[in-house]
């Protein structure tokens, strides 16, 4: 999970061109004499954990913090864990690759142009947000980068491991008050500790907040815990529902990409490369440390993502990788941010927050955009810190307002123009407590045919002659491969045809926001023993036809069961349905069934002249980083409405204070606009 995946698939590229020669890539060229800074790539110290393993780590120390620099403050500390090339940063807070890209740029060298691995997307080099006030302590997963071990996927043991540096090498000082010959890096803590992550990191850090919590619950004493606060972004709060089987419908490109490529690539060439080339001349005995610790790595067979991610029921094994199965643990104060089009993680990182105990203090970041928008824009970063620096150093913070002090606070950013943005709300919960919930009937369009159909807010019409349209389900036509935003890629159209169904609704004439999830109840039947659902919510310039695309939802129709006691609700309203995922029940064929499809979370703003779209179809086989594999065959299906109610219901909300002008889709970075 990286903040940009274009990077990824180039990562992807690149190893495949090391390894057969091909493609016309040209070699990056090597670091001369008077290129990049003496800075020290990889470890600087290495911490053994309780059951032997040692993990490694980058220290980075403010000098008024640093014995050895004459420094003698005692600072907070950040921890940030996760298994690319987190033990690899320098003491700017780069990473070693990140470096190269410094390098790169101030030569000016063509050569670097594009390089894959390049950028500050590197968990890593988070530490150049903070300023000279904390210690940063990045830390490798065992089994990755330098450290020693077996490697497992989100697994409960790693999470200790960062619960024992924490409490057992951060706050206790007498671990590394006197440098050895592998620790360069000595500081001294002032017992406050914070986590800070995104994507991996941030799903490390939430499950090291976890155990933190239960620790302190296990031994009925907080103090027990020295963990102050927590920020976290680009999460999954569920490693089934989220990301691999959204609404039981496979995933097939992101999730097997990222575990069998991605995090290996980046693993290999930015963590234990590094750690053990870069430290040979000037620190031997950190790379030979470094060499014998990977020469330890093994991985659990049993436990592999790839295998276990092959079966399409919900297990132990998926629960016991997921985020809702920690977040009641969590004790310390948290932010956790996220965007609605997240293109690796997902948009359900609302759920997650909903899930943290209330008597937390927890605040929600939300804002449309891609994995790289929370980590992006200075005004997340800015709320990120404002957080970080309440807790850990007492400064106000205008979401805060005493210390100790148990709020809950949801700030949605609802359309953003690079740094800038139109439309800020503010809430105690989510979804929104001024909500209300809209439904749209689906119905036949004005002619009494259904090309297109038509969104009632008052219902159909009783001399409807159409009751039902048909579509045929198992066409790709309509996929698609872009990041969020106005210049992912070329144009797009999706001209009518016989495998999609559209209705629409009609123009707003005044300006309507929605921010929430969004639920569409389909009365269907269909030819085939089952079927995947996609639905997909844009916004319609009714004046040019042009399509904002806003968010989709899915459904495999054999895996429409229902935990009512589970689901989650807004008075008596359903918006969120919890589906146990454990047995496919099949469909009979012809028979009328009510599917219910959780569509993600979304806000936007609807302008005057725009309206509310919706399309019917076969999950696509590319939208975006995703990809869908079908279970079930070809076959028509048909939607019912008039007088079965189908509809798509809507979380609006009272509009905020917005600018007067009127953007086009192409200057609002976080949509896809298409035409059709």
């Amino acid at each position: 999970m990286n903040r940009a995946l274009s990077r990824g698939r180039k990562m992807l590229l690149l190893v495949a061109v090391l390894a057969v020669g091909t493609l016309g890539f040209h070699p990056a060229p090597a670091f001369p004499p008077s290129g990049p800074p003496d800075l020290h790539g990889g470890p600087t110290n290495f911490f053994t954990v309780s059951d032997g393993t040692s993990i490694a780590l980058n220290v980075v120390v403010p000098d008024k913090c640093d014995p050895a620099k004459g420094g003698t403050d005692a600072c907070p500390a950040i921890l940030e864990m996760a298994g690319y090339e987190n033990g690899s940063s320098d003491a700017s807070g780069r990473t070693t690759l990140g470096q190269f890209e410094d390098w790169c740029k101030a030569n000016f060298d063509p050569r670097c142009e594009g390089f894959p691995l390049t950028g500050d997307s590197h968990e890593g080099t988070s530490a150049y947000r903070y300023d000279a006030d904390y210690v940063l302590v990045h830390a490798s997963v065992r089994g990755t980068g330098c450290s020693s071990g077996e490697f497992d996927l989100f697994s409960e043991r790693s999470a200790m491991d960062g619960y024992e540096i924490i409490e057992n090498y951060i706050v206790d000082n007498s671990k590394h008050a006197t440098a050895s010959d592998t620790q360069l890096s000595t500081f001294k803590s002032n017992g406050k500790v914070g986590i800070l992550g995104h994507s991996y990191s941030g799903e490390t850090g939430f499950m090291i907040a976890a155990q933190e919590g239960k620790a302190a619950r296990d031994n009925n004493a907080a103090t027990t815990s020295h963990l102050t606060a927590v920020t976290v972004s680009g999460l999954i709060d569920d490693l089934y529902r989220g990301i691999t089987y959204p609404g039981g419908v496979a995933n097939v490109l992101f999730p097997p990409e990222w575990t069998l490529g991605v995090r290996p690539a980046y693993d290999v060439l930015g963590g234990q490369l590094q750690g053990v080339v870069r430290n040979a001349d000037e620190h031997p005995e950190i790379s030979a440390q470094c060499a014998q610790n990977i020469a330890t790595h093994t991985r659990n067979v049993v436990e592999d993502p790839v295998l276990n991610g092959t079966r399409d029921t919900d297990s132990n094994w998926w629960r016991s990788r997921s985020l809702v199965t920690y977040a009641p643990f969590i004790a310390a104060p948290i932010h956790t941010a996220g965007a609605f089009q997240d293109e690796q993680t997902g948009p359900r990182f609302a759920h997650l927050w909903e899930t943290i105990p209330n008597d937390v203090p927890k605040r929600l970041l939300m804002s449309n955009g891609n994995h790289g928008t929370q980590v992006s824009p200075k005004l997340m970063w800015d709320d990120r810190k404002a957080w970080m620096d309440f807790w850990m150093r007492g400064i106000a913070d205008p979401y805060v307002k005493a210390p100790g002090t148990m709020q809950r606070s949801v700030r949605t950013l609802l359309e953003l123009h690079g740094e800038d943005v139109t439309g800020i709300k503010d809430s105690a919960n989510f979804p929104l407590e001024d909500t209300t919930w809209t439904p749209y009937y689906l119905c036949a369009g004005a002619d009494g045919n259904v090309v297109p159909g038509m969104l009632s807010a008052t219902g159909c019409s009783a001399s409807d002659n159409a009751t039902s349209a048909k579509y045929l389900s198992g066409s790709k036509r309509q996929s698609w491969f872009f990041e969020t935003g106005g210049s992912g890629g070329s144009p797009m159209t999706t001209k009518k045809g016989p495998d999609e169904l559209d209705f629409v609704a009609p123009a707003f004439t005044d300006t309507t926001v929605i921010d929430g999830p969004i639920t569409a109840n389909l009365f269907m039947s269909t030819t085939a023993p089952d079927t995947e659902v996609f639905v997909q919510v844009a916004d319609r310039n009714i004046a040019t036809g042009e399509l904002m695309m806003l968010q989709r939802g899915m459904l495999r129709a054999s895996h429409r069961a229902i935990d009512a006691t589970r689901s989650d609700y807004a008075g008596s309203f359903m918006y969120r349905p919890f589906r146990p995922h454990t047995n496919a029940e099949l469909l009979t064929p012809g028979q009328t069934y009510e599917l219910l499809v959780e569509i993600f979370p979304v806000a936007h703003i609807f302008r005057p002249g725009h309206a509310l779209q919706i399309k019917i179809m076969a999950p696509p086989a590319v939208d975006s980083y995703y990809s869908y594999a079908p279970k079930g065959p070809p076959a028509i299906n048909t939607v019912y409405f008039g007088s079965e109610p189908s509809r798509i219901t809507i979380p609006i909300i009272p509009t905020p204070a917005l600018a007067d002008d009127v953007p086009a889709c192409s200057e609002i970075t976080q949509y896809r606009c298409v035409t059709d």
